[in-house]
């Protein structure tokens, strides 16, 4: 679809990562003629995974190049419909020093949480959730994606007009650390997207909030994951309004769509788990 857009990619910050991941897709097939269909199911989804992260990357820019008007006041709108001052919410979390700092680094467990969770998964014998972890990512990202076509924002931080000077514990890097990427693809008559530069674009949905519900909800089959993983992601979801400038309406829907897209998943693979390979212990989707 990119000759029909502004987008060129740079192809070698690009195509720079397909030799590693040829690789790994490789060795997946060599492990299964072997029947090591564990470490064959570990090497799907690290592929897998990167895979879809740069295409997601590819889909966002294209969504916001399309360059519709800002949405902006309608966000705002919609939070104030539903009693949610996001600057009042801000400022509390700015008051509380431990919790600010906390809630940044789970904003920052997100692509840590993507390639590691679905490996553990695959290791502890859930392999059906490692998978449909990382799909469900992918489909995740597609809609949002599609979506943000009719509601590119620039977030609540410069919407509200948010003196970074003003904060005093509250880390507004995120808010502001897109923007660059945002008004080029935007204003660009013609864009050269690289992978090294890229930034997270998405406003409405929240690529964050969905991907911390996908998050808890895999881990929550294994029971010594399931509550750490919980409070990891409801804090990454939480952080997506005061450290990603998101607003709360994105957040309602990035999780919807997550909860829609694992229905759909677990309806589709219903009665064929089976042919995900014998792994050790395999444990049913639930």
């Amino acid at each position: 679809m990119l000759p029909w857009t502004k987008i060129t990619l740079d192809r070698q910050s690009f195509y720079g990562v397909l030799p590693s991941v040829a690789l790994l897709f490789a060795l997946a097939f060599y492990l299964h003629w072997r029947g090591m269909i564990l470490l064959r199911g570990l090497m799907d989804v690290l592929g897998c995974a990167v895979l879809i992260s740069y295409a997601g990357l590819v889909w966002s820019y294209t969504a916001i190049s399309f360059a519709l008007p800002l949405a902006d006041e309608r966000l705002l709108g919609l939070d104030r419909s539903l009693g949610f001052d996001w600057l009042a919410f801000a400022h509390v979390i700015d008051g509380i020093p431990l919790l600010a700092a906390a809630l940044f680094a789970a904003y920052q467990s997100f692509m840590y949480q993507l390639l590691l969770l679905p490996l553990l998964l695959v290791v502890l014998g859930y392999a059906p959730r490692g998978y449909m972890l990382v799909a469900a990512f992918g489909l995740l990202c597609m809609s949002a994606s599609v979506i943000s076509i009719w509601f590119p924002a620039l977030g609540a931080h410069v919407a509200l007009d948010v003196d970074p000077a003003s904060l005093e514990n509250l880390n507004p890097y995120f808010g502001y650390a897109f923007l660059k990427q945002f008004h080029a693809v935007r204003d660009s008559v013609s864009f050269s997207l690289s992978a090294d530069r890229a930034a997270g674009i998405l406003t409405f949905p929240s690529v964050h909030a969905g991907t911390a519900f996908l998050c808890a909800w895999a881990a929550s089959a294994v029971r010594v994951l399931k509550w750490p993983m919980v409070i990891l992601n409801i804090g990454m979801a939480v952080s997506a309004i005061s450290h990603g400038s998101h607003y709360f309406v994105d957040i309602l829907a990035g999780i919807g769509i997550a909860i829609l897209v694992v229905a759909v998943l677990k309806a589709c693979i219903r009665g064929r788990i089976a042919s995900l390979g014998r792994y050790p212990a395999p444990h049913p989707v639930r």
